[in-house]
């Protein structure tokens, strides 16, 4: 968990989700901020079934919650940290996960996947520095595609930028929807901006049945 939150910390330092999310913090209240609620999310997921996966001795990772899974136990969320998480996010942090992005972000998912539908939910992949250019994100992608062909079931994610959403299409991925918080108060980079267009987020799907056409 350490090596993924070092990696995902760095990775994501310029995330506008998460600069929306902390839009109300100093710099350094966001850099100690970040690795907690990633850390939190993340421990979450492991302790429900999720697995975290590296490439090369970390050059590439990736956190993801398999299929039938949730994060909602109370117990795993307490044993994760995530109420400490939350607390350093500072009230209007806290305010804009669960009111509003939050329940877009389910609304999206249950759009394509009604029911809580079983599928891979892909939490986060990123690339060390070190690793970036040599195909080391797309195989680990590709790994959980050939993971979803062998349970029959589709992955889900959320891509927070074009580049990462134009990534995953190349792999197979389709946009289900797209949704944007913080509209008339945030930057597209997440900052506060009076009359901002907002962060706008990728629902994205890919299913097994992509594989076996292609």
């Amino acid at each position: 968990v350490e090596s993924a939150t070092e990696l995902f910390s760095k990775a994501f330092e310029s995330d506008p989700t998460i600069a929306y999310c902390l839009a109300n913090l100093t710099q350094k209240q966001r850099d100690d901020c970040r690795p907690r609620v990633i850390r939190a999310i993340i421990t979450a997921a492991t302790l429900n079934a999720g697995t975290i996966d590296e490439v090369n001795d970390w050059k590439c990772c990736g956190a993801v919650l398999t299929p039938g899974h949730m994060m909602d136990d109370f117990m795993s969320l307490i044993r994760s940290g995530m109420p400490f998480a939350m607390w350093s996010m500072g009230f209007w942090g806290c305010y804009r996960a669960i009111t509003e992005m939050g329940p877009m972000s389910m609304a999206c998912k249950e759009k394509v996947l009604p029911g809580q539908g079983k599928c891979y939910y892909i939490l986060y992949v990123a690339t060390a520095p070190s690793g970036r250019r040599q195909g080391l994100c797309s195989a680990l992608v590709k790994h959980y595609q050939q993971l979803a062909v062998r349970d029959e079931v589709p992955i889900y994610l959320e891509a927070t930028s074009r580049y990462s959403c134009s990534l995953y299409q190349k792999l197979g991925f389709s946009v289900v929807d797209e949704f944007t918080v913080g509209r008339g108060k945030h930057a597209t980079d997440g900052r506060l901006e009076d009359g901002g267009p907002g962060v706008k987020i990728w629902g994205m799907i890919w299913r097994p049945e992509v594989c076996t056409k292609t």
